[in-house]
């Protein structure tokens, strides 16, 4: 097992990452402290029926009474329903301020139990535990939680960090393709905005990460945890630097909106969002045509999407304008100088980033 601490003064806490993990979350818990309460285990029906029981069971083993709350799967329903069903399970369960909320399951679940931990008796403690690649090396950690509204993605949430967080490599093993390469997408944009090594070893072995080989998923894995929480430990609430997590997202979260939650991944819409974001990098002179290629190649070795055909053009400009992250009604892009020097700009022309959506969607 490794430990990864994103490192937060008092509120910095151990990222655990190996094999069994599962099996062992309620001793784990009891080192962040958790020594009273009960515990409500949030997570949805196809993770539960994978991995509830042994959870279950390792937190009763530990003496912890354990609720649970099983919500149906899938990206629409992170809303403020399901998080209403959570504070229902909690009052019926009576939680009270020494409990803690366990969210087992992908970045969902993650961030609308997160949310739920956050709002519930004005903030309980809660920890992850990541059963997808993209929770694990991306939502798990950072303390952004929140839900979806029909105007836009996470317009809904809070800041809230976890006691701790569970990763265990194991149960990637049961995760169809699709979802690993969800996950390799923002592995790939770790690689891009701040670690050239960690994107030259998938570049020299896409297909050892594309079908999950151990010791690449592990490398993957650690090193993004690792800049990722470098990254926050300097900006908890993205007032500054934190905001580079977000190359590709911008018009990532447009096309995830405009396209209908489901049709594509989160990292397939990420994947198509850093196409964009390199070609207005390269339309405005600060990426050589040369990087671009490659980077993009990159993403095609990965069999991840880097166009979106027959989207609207205008739809998606729409719903870039109600990003959360805009300023004073100017959209916010990462952009790319090269590789490890992503910049945050709001002032690219409109007929640049007009040009970008008709390449994208033809």
């Amino acid at each position: 097992m490794q430990t990864v601490t994103v490192p937060l003064g008092a509120q910095s806490y151990p990222v655990w990452v190996g094999s069994g993990l599962i099996d062992q979350v309620g001793s784990l818990l009891e080192s962040v402290g958790a020594a009273e309460g009960s515990i409500l285990l949030v997570s949805n029906d196809r993770v539960f029926g994978l991995y509830g029981d042994r959870v279950k069971a390792s937190l009763a083993e530990a003496g912890f009474p354990v609720l649970v709350a099983c919500l149906p799967d899938g990206e629409k329903y992170k809303t403020l329903d399901s998080v209403q069903q959570v504070y229902t399970a909690a009052l019926e369960g009576h939680l009270d301020r020494a409990s803690f909320i366990v969210a087992l399951g992908g970045g969902v679940i993650g961030d609308l139990a997160g949310f739920a931990a956050a709002t519930f008796m004005r903030g309980i403690s809660f920890i992850q535990v990541p059963t997808t690649l993209l929770a694990q090396v991306d939502s798990s950690i950072g303390g952004k939680t929140g839900v979806n509204h029909p105007l836009g993605k996470n317009l809904i949430g809070a800041f809230h960090q976890p006691k701790a967080v569970v990763c265990d490599l194991d149960v990637l093993s049961t995760l169809p393709q699709r979802q690993l390469l969800n996950g390799l997408s923002e592995v790939v944009k770790h690689g891009i905005i701040g670690d050239s090594e960690l994107l030259e070893a998938i570049a020299a072995n896409p297909e050892q990460a594309k079908f999950g080989q151990l010791e690449m998923i592990e490398q993957c894995v650690v090193r993004s945890l690792l800049l990722k929480g470098q990254i926050v430990s300097q900006d908890e609430r993205e007032a500054g630097v934190r905001a580079v997590l977000n190359f590709g997202h911008t018009m990532g979260h447009a096309v995830e909106q405009v396209a209908g939650y489901g049709k594509y991944t989160h990292g397939e819409a990420v994947a198509i969002g850093m196409r964009g974001a390199l070609e207005l990098s390269e339309k405005l002179g600060m990426l050589e045509p040369s990087t671009k290629r490659q980077l993009v190649r990159i993403l095609s070795d990965c069999s991840l999407p880097t166009a979106v055909p027959g989207c609207d053009p205008a739809g998606l400009l729409s719903a870039m304008f109600r990003d959360k992250k805009n300023r004073q009604g100017r959209i916010r892009f990462v952009l790319l100088e090269e590789v490890e020097r992503p910049v945050v700009r709001d002032d690219v022309p409109p007929e640049a980033v007009q040009e970008v959506l008709e390449m994208l969607t033809a």
